[in-house]
């Protein structure tokens, strides 16, 4: 059982030490600062894109908010002796 754990363990420091030099970061890096690679394709294209504008709704309706009252009555029990 021991030297499973040993090959287990010696794997997974392989790869993590193989995801770190797989970064391809700069060397001589500042204190403080953060570097990320990024890669941005070369290809430019220009494209012409039509369309056409039209008004979702056909009329304007405005309708009135409407109010009513509501009148309730709050029943207010003594409090017990217990």
């Amino acid at each position: 059982m021991p030297q499973i754990k040993k090959l287990v363990l010696s794997l997974v420091a392989i790869m993590a030490v193989s995801f770190a030099y797989a970064q391809d970061l700069p060397t001589n890096t500042e204190l403080g600062k953060c570097y990320v690679r990024c890669t941005t394709p070369d290809v430019y294209e220009n494209e012409t894109v039509s369309f056409v504008l039209t008004s979702v709704y056909k009329n304007l309706e405005v309708v009135p908010a409407t109010y009513e009252t509501v009148k309730e009555r709050v029943m207010i029990k003594q409090a017990s002796e217990k």
